[in-house]
């Protein structure tokens, strides 16, 4: 079934002032890289920890 968008006016930001922005075209890109390298470095940093010789928090059974 296909549906046809909602009119501009039946939207729930319609009310809002100020020019309407295209998504994606405001976004500050080395900041996307910057957070993806962050999580990166999350996930090695845990890596590190669980199979490393510091890695004193697990339990025993």
């Amino acid at each position: 079934m296909v549906t046809a968008a909602p009119a501009p006016e039946a939207r729930a930001d319609a009310g809002l002032a100020g020019p309407a922005i295209q998504p994606g075209s405001a976004r500050l890109h080395h900041l996307d890289y910057l957070g993806a390298g962050l999580v990166a470095l999350v996930l090695v940093h845990h890596t590190a920890i669980t199979y490393g010789a510091a890695a004193s928090w697990y339990y025993f059974v």
